[in-house]
Protein backbone atom coordinates (compact mmCIF):
# COMPACT_ATOMS: atom_id res chain seq x y z
CA UNK A 1 0.00 0.00 0.00
CA UNK A 2 3.05 2.13 0.82
CA UNK A 3 4.50 1.63 -2.78
CA UNK A 4 1.18 2.16 -4.25
CA UNK A 5 0.89 5.59 -2.25
CA UNK A 6 4.63 6.87 -3.46
CA UNK A 7 3.95 6.21 -7.06
CA UNK A 8 1.30 8.76 -6.80
CA UNK A 9 2.44 11.38 -4.95
CA UNK A 10 0.38 11.00 -1.72
CA UNK A 11 2.20 11.19 1.62
CA UNK A 12 1.67 9.18 3.71
CA UNK A 13 0.54 12.26 6.68
CA UNK A 14 -2.26 13.05 3.89
CA UNK A 15 -3.13 8.90 3.99
CA UNK A 16 -3.46 9.21 7.09
CA UNK A 17 -5.55 12.08 7.36
CA UNK A 18 -7.73 10.92 5.04
CA UNK A 19 -8.20 7.46 7.10
CA UNK A 20 -8.83 9.78 10.19
CA UNK A 21 -11.91 11.50 8.55
CA UNK A 22 -13.33 8.34 7.57
CA UNK A 23 -13.09 7.29 11.26
CA UNK A 24 -15.06 10.80 12.52
CA UNK A 25 -17.63 10.36 10.04
CA UNK A 26 -18.30 6.27 11.03
CA UNK A 27 -17.91 7.62 14.62
CA UNK A 28 -20.78 10.44 13.66
CA UNK A 29 -22.68 7.92 11.78
CA UNK A 30 -22.80 5.23 14.58
CA UNK A 31 -23.13 7.56 17.49
CA UNK A 32 -26.53 9.47 15.94
CA UNK A 33 -27.96 5.99 14.81
CA UNK A 34 -29.41 5.65 18.80
CA UNK A 35 -30.92 9.01 18.49
CA UNK A 36 -34.07 8.22 16.89
CA UNK A 37 -34.60 5.49 19.44
CA UNK A 38 -34.31 8.15 22.31
CA UNK A 39 -36.76 10.19 20.52
CA UNK A 40 -39.34 7.88 20.00
CA UNK A 41 -39.12 7.08 23.79
CA UNK A 42 -39.22 10.65 24.77
CA UNK A 43 -42.60 10.73 22.06
CA UNK A 44 -44.45 7.80 23.26
CA UNK A 45 -43.48 8.35 27.33
CA UNK A 46 -42.54 4.73 27.23
CA UNK A 47 -39.78 2.43 26.81
CA UNK A 48 -42.31 -0.99 25.74
CA UNK A 49 -40.36 -1.44 22.70
CA UNK A 50 -36.81 -1.31 23.80
CA UNK A 51 -35.28 -4.49 24.90
CA UNK A 52 -33.61 -4.23 27.86
CA UNK A 53 -30.94 -7.14 26.53
CA UNK A 54 -30.32 -5.49 23.14
CA UNK A 55 -29.02 -2.24 25.30
CA UNK A 56 -26.75 -4.70 27.70
CA UNK A 57 -25.26 -6.23 24.51
CA UNK A 58 -24.22 -2.51 23.07
CA UNK A 59 -23.19 -1.62 25.91
CA UNK A 60 -20.86 -4.36 26.85
CA UNK A 61 -19.61 -4.07 23.15
CA UNK A 62 -19.21 -0.21 23.46
CA UNK A 63 -17.13 -0.73 26.28
CA UNK A 64 -15.07 -3.13 24.63
CA UNK A 65 -14.68 -0.80 21.51
CA UNK A 66 -13.56 2.38 23.93
CA UNK A 67 -11.10 -0.39 25.49
CA UNK A 68 -9.90 -0.97 22.05
CA UNK A 69 -9.82 2.48 21.32
CA UNK A 70 -8.08 3.39 24.25
CA UNK A 71 -5.16 1.04 23.75
CA UNK A 72 -4.61 1.60 20.00
CA UNK A 73 -5.24 5.51 20.70
CA UNK A 74 -7.49 6.36 18.45
CA UNK A 75 -9.58 9.81 18.59
CA UNK A 76 -12.91 9.17 16.36
CA UNK A 77 -12.86 5.42 18.21
CA UNK A 78 -12.63 7.33 21.48
CA UNK A 79 -15.09 9.70 21.13
CA UNK A 80 -17.56 7.40 19.22
CA UNK A 81 -17.70 4.38 22.33
CA UNK A 82 -17.83 6.87 24.82
CA UNK A 83 -20.55 9.02 23.15
CA UNK A 84 -22.57 5.99 22.21
CA UNK A 85 -22.44 4.67 25.86
CA UNK A 86 -23.75 7.93 26.99
CA UNK A 87 -26.64 7.66 24.66
CA UNK A 88 -27.48 4.07 25.98
CA UNK A 89 -27.26 4.88 29.52
CA UNK A 90 -30.11 7.34 29.39
CA UNK A 91 -31.69 4.56 27.32
CA UNK A 92 -30.98 2.48 29.95
CA UNK A 93 -32.32 4.77 32.63
CA UNK A 94 -35.18 5.47 30.99
CA UNK A 95 -35.70 1.39 30.35
CA UNK A 96 -35.39 0.54 34.03
CA UNK A 97 -37.81 4.13 35.23
CA UNK A 98 -40.65 2.95 33.31
CA UNK A 99 -42.23 0.72 35.66
CA UNK A 100 -44.24 -0.38 32.17
CA UNK A 101 -40.86 -2.20 30.88
CA UNK A 102 -41.44 -5.98 29.29
CA UNK A 103 -38.09 -7.66 28.97
CA UNK A 104 -38.26 -9.17 25.52
CA UNK A 105 -36.03 -12.58 24.42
Amino acid sequence: MLMHLTRNKISIGVYIFIIEIIGYIAALLTTVSLLPEIHKVWKAKHAEEISFYWLGSLSAGQVLWLAYGLAIMSIPLILSAAATLVIAAALIAIVIKDNKVRFRF
